[in-house]
């Protein structure tokens, strides 16, 4: 059983003491192992805190059986724990289901194969408050863009709303993936009331909705992937250029859980063209629906791939493959049906496609995009409608 975080300094005592020989020994006992952890930062929310620690071994020896943090308010006596994924130097954990400004006492463990078990010196971290999130339920909305939402667990729903002539609305939702740290999807309308002269606001930023814990802090660029590849942006998926009636409306555009790691030449190249074709393609007077993506497996690469941030440390899901899914009605006013809908659909790898112009042969319907990705768009539509491709529908760039 775990000893008590405060007994740390009696611990040290016995392991000291434990050097000597008992009486009748006539070679002193082995050195027992010991181990020194330390924890190297901590991130609080309202309702977690991500623990980042590291540990190794004084003597150079032994075997680690387990890692992770013990945690408990400060004003109570009975410690919880959290094990750690793997037992690797650093290690990092996040405890949740916290109360929101509360002081929590928390310290890196460690037991070792042999029996051993050690702790580190303690630290104190508040939560912070806890943060209104407007998020409607997702079946108490008609936003046409929505694709039906998959509420699994580590999977987080959410709406950011906006101000317009005074009118709230929505920006856009997202599905949101804790383990990834990516959206699978990023829905959106767009309007001419959308648009405006704000250009970009820069203001990148955690997304106040979502715990900080689960984000990958994206200040800066850099990226290394598993592979050694480093040349990725930070991609949106809702562009800044769709959002640029005011700062405060695009600022939300730069969240970190908007980004992803980008392959560069593919952000500023085909990327970039397909983000023009959607907003050239935006009806005079009316709403043009979209839903941008990402695919972390695909049928050729069925492995996700990880990279680690530079500065940061943490790491964050590179998409294998991104899409875009558009919809729109024929009749100004109406809303998209069977009748009127007219659906287009994309699907492109995450790397470098230099020299090669977007082209309506790389079009697909919306029904093969729901099997490539998995996801339901458009439920209002049927089967038959969202199997349909007609390129001509749509202005291409020449």
């Amino acid at each position: 059983m775990l000893r008590n975080i405060s007994m740390y300094v009696f611990s040290l005592m016995l392991a000291v003491m434990s050097l000597a020989c008992s009486p009748g020994d006539i070679v002193p006992r082995p050195e027992p192992l010991d181990y020194a952890l330390t924890i190297k930062r901590t991130t609080a929310d309202a309702k977690s805190i991500k623990v980042e620690a590291t540990f190794f071994c004084l003597s150079g020896e032994g075997t680690v059986a387990e890692v992770g943090v013990a945690y408990r308010p400060s004003e109570t006596y009975e410690w919880s724990y959290a094990k750690a994924g793997s037992v690797a130097s650093p290690f990092t954990v996040i405890v949740d289901s916290l109360v929101p400004q509360t002081e929590y006492e928390l310290a890196a463990y460690l037991k070792a194969t042999d029996g051993e078990q050690f702790v580190s010196p303690s630290r104190a971290v508040v939560t912070g408050e806890e943060v209104y999130d407007p998020t409607p339920h997702p079946d108490s909305v008609s936003w046409y863009e929505l694709p039906e939402v998959d509420f699994a667990e580590d999977l987080q729903f959410v709406t950011h709303f906006t101000t317009i002539d005074g009118e709230q609305v929505r920006n856009f939702s997202m599905l949101y993936d804790y383990t990834y740290k990516v959206a699978h999807w990023v829905a959106y309308p767009l309007h001419d009331c959308y648009m405006g002269s704000s250009g970009r606001s820069e203001a990148w930023d955690f997304d106040p909705v979502i715990p900080q814990t689960y984000q990958m802090n994206m200040a800066r660029a850099g990226f290394l992937d598993e592979s050694g590849y480093s040349s990725y942006d930070r991609g949106h998926q809702l562009p800044s250029a769709d959002r640029t009636i005011d700062n405060k409306t695009n600022a939300a555009t730069f969240y970190y859980t908007n980004m992803t790691p980008q392959q560069s030449s593919f952000n500023r190249g085909m990327w970039g063209s397909l983000e023009e074709f959607v907003r050239y393609n935006v009806p005079p007077s009316d709403t043009l629906y979209v839903v941008t993506g990402c695919a972390m497996t695909t049928t050729d690469q069925p492995k996700p791939l990880f990279a680690s941030h530079k500065t940061y440390g943490d790491r964050i899901a590179v998409p294998r493959a991104y899409f875009k899914v558009l919809v729109r009605s024929s009749i100004d006013g109406a809303r998209p049906n069977d009748d009127n809908a007219e659906c287009i659909a994309f699907w492109l790898p995450n790397v470098s496609m230099t020299g090669t112009k977007l082209n309506a042969s790389m079009a697909i319907s919306v029904s093969e995009l729901e099997r490539l990705s998995g996801f339901e768009f458009f439920p209002e539509l049927s089967d038959k409608t969202k199997e349909q491709l007609d390129t001509s529908d749509w202005i291409w760039k020449k």
